[in-house]
């Protein structure tokens, strides 16, 4: 913007200069009106000789002020002219050689901008008053308000404002891995900020948790990749595992071992320090429940419930604290079996809220509980159970925790064919309470997964049924990715293709898209779990993190590794979780604020044990 810096005075303004003299300067005193320096009015000297109180004649001095000692008008500033529209000094003129402390830059060189910093001394003030001061001089190559602020605390570009926006990016004095090339324009009084996150991007970490990006990158920019993390850069160990406590040998859970181990999220108020809750049947007659930490080691101490005959229990988190919920199935005369579900609700720091309450119960010949799965929407709980008399059976419930004793419905699912297997699963998605199980078929059946969707208060509003080549050992898991979609996990039929494959499913419409080879087929994938992250924002999780049991002629291995759900594809590396050794069986997964924790029940030694991985997969080691 050019600046204007003169203002021309007016033939107009000088007579009212005038007028004001006369107007508003009295006559001088008699005896005192001798003009400074003795110089007399036009031009002619008064000799030292008194005005004897006769007026001047309107004649202006000729170019010099008087200095107070012979007018007698009140001077203001002590004679010194201002620049303000008033001649203070009371000599006819109107701001002549006005004295102006403010520092103004004016465009001597026509360059479209202030350059030369001058102090006006004639009121030649320009339409843009540059008060800032800096580096301002003919002597920059490019002064231009949109692009030559710098952080010195300088106003650079002459726009008014200091090391204000636009300001020139300068290099973060990190340089290294992720930080290459990054650059800040942050100030920070007067100097270049310090870099951090935000400069460096999505992939970068502090030294903390570098061992939890596992990438092949050096997310902490210190020059070294995956220099701690377990199946990286040289280090193939397994991380070091936590043994949570005893596992039942008791408890049923099919041709494939003890059950999974549950591993929530920790509910608001839980100790500040725990990333998860872990449940387990620890006998049969004591449920435990313990808070772990983002290493998969123990916060705070273990809670257990005392009960009669467990064969398979859970948790939900909700807005109150927990929910522990588990079956007993006791045998009566002959061959009838009791099979009941209860619940206790605890605090977020695992203590009794109240009494436990039975929420199912029902006798029948030969039937026991195996598996029970629950979610937790809106103050609703779904509980999915799968059975076994002659064939497996699924079925659910559905209470609300307000009235948990009086608010049952029971759901009445379906069954599996005879002799065969049957998995379940509940989800808690964003409008409602999902129930899906999926039978490997049997004798003349057909292996499908199916889906019911509920709301909290337990009214249906949906179903599903969707069938997948060569899904027969009916073993999955699943997320939700999208509105009214979930990934689902599972593996391929042995001596098929053996790969673990992904697949979306629309659980309003009943679609299912196109499944995915996550694995190659190198081996038996068994037992998958599953948990996810959003990480762009959009409310659902797209970063998914996944564990499996590859089953070999040796023994079992944990493995763990992340894909896309919006991009699904071949995943990286598989990294090992817990070697052949433990052999291990089902197991679970939570994603944690740093990375994930998977837990497992081995089937010799029946422990429940934990142990971190990253979100990428390859393990961490403490």
């Amino acid at each position: 913007m050019s600046l204007k810096f003169l203002r021309r005075r007016s033939l107009a303004a000088v007579l009212l200069a005038a007028a004001l003299v006369f107007a508003g300067c009295g006559d001088d005193e008699p005896g005192n009106g001798n003009n400074s320096n003795n110089q007399a009015d036009a031009g002619t000297e008064d000799a030292g000789t008194e005005d004897a109180g006769t007026e001047d004649t309107g004649n202006e001095d000729t170019g010099n002020e008087d200095t107070g000692g012979g007018d007698t008008c009140t001077e203001t500033e002590g004679g010194v002219e201002i620049c303000d529209g008033i001649d203070n000094d009371c000599d006819g003129e109107v701001d002549e050689d006005a004295t102006d402390t403010t520092t103004y830059y004016t465009d001597q060189d026509d360059d479209g901008y202030g350059d030369d910093a001058t102090a006006v001394e004639a009121c030649e003030q320009p339409a843009d008053t540059i008060t800032t001061g800096g580096d301002c001089d003919d002597s920059d190559a490019a002064i231009n308000p949109d692009a030559d602020e710098v952080c010195d605390g300088v106003d650079n570009d002459c726009d008014g404002d200091v090391d204000s926006a636009n300001v020139v990016a300068q290099d973060c004095a990190t340089q290294e891995g992720v930080c290459s090339g990054a650059q800040t324009s942050t100030c920070d009084n007067g100097s270049y900020a310090t870099c951090g996150a935000s400069e460096f991007g999505p992939d970068y970490v502090g030294s903390a948790d570098e061992s939890w990006m596992c990438d092949g990158l050096d997310n902490n920019c210190d020059g070294t990749a995956d220099e701690v993390c377990c199946g990286a850069a040289g280090n193939n160990s397994e991380p070091t595992a936590t043994t949570l406590g005893d596992g039942s040998d008791y408890i049923y859970s099919g041709a494939f071992g003890p059950a999974r181990p549950t591993v929530i999220e920790p509910a608001n108020g839980a100790p500040a320090d725990a990333a998860a809750l872990v449940v387990w049947e620890e006998s049969q007659t004591s449920i435990a429940a313990q808070h772990i930490d983002d290493m998969g080691s123990p916060v705070g101490s273990k809670y257990t419930k005392s009960v009669n005959n467990a064969t398979a229990s859970t948790v939900v988190a909700t807005a109150q604290g927990y929910d522990l919920i588990w079956g007993e199935t006791s045998d009566t005369s002959g061959n009838d079996k009791v099979v009941e579900i209860y619940v206790q609700p605890l605090t977020a720091t695992l203590s009794n809220s109240g009494s436990s309450s039975m929420l199912f119960e029902e006798t029948e010949v030969g039937k026991e509980l195996t598996t029970l799965s629950a979610a937790y929407h809106d103050r609703g709980v779904i509980v999915g159970t799968t059975s076994i008399t002659l064939g497996p059976i699924v079925g659910g419930l559905i209470y609300r925790i307000d009235d948990r004793a009086n608010s049952t419905q029971t759901l009445d699912l379906g069954t599996g064919g005879l002799f065969g297997r049957i998995y379940m699963r509940s989800v808690a998605t964003d409008s409602g309470l999902l129930l899906t199980w999926f039978t490997d078929g049997g004798t003349g059946n057909d292996p499908k997964l199916r889906g019911k969707h509920y709301s909290s208060t337990g009214v249906a509003s949906g179903s599903f049924e969707v069938t997948f080549a060569d899904q027969d050992t009916g073993q999955y898991d699943l997320f939700q990715t999208d509105s009214n979609e979930v990934t689902v996990v599972f593996p391929e039929a042995r001596g098929s293709n053996n790969a673990l494959v992904a697949a979306p499913v629309d659980f309003s419409s009943g679609t299912a898209g196109t499944k995915v080879d996550l694995t190659s087929s190198s081996a038996n994938h068994l037992s998958p779990a599953v948990d996810g992250r959003d990480t762009d924002g959009d409310g659902y999780a797209d970063a998914m993190t996944v564990v499996w049991v590859i089953e070999s002629t040796t023994g079992t291995t944990l493995v763990g590794s992340s894909f896309d759900a919006n991009n699904l594809g071949t995943m990286g590396s598989n990294s090992i979780i817990a070697p052949n050794a433990t052999n291990l069986d089902n197991s679970s997964i939570i994603v944690t604020d740093r990375g994930a924790v998977a837990a497992w029940q081995t089937r010799t030694t029946d422990e429940v044990k934990t142990a971190p991985m990253s979100y990428q997969g390859p393990g961490i080691c403490p």
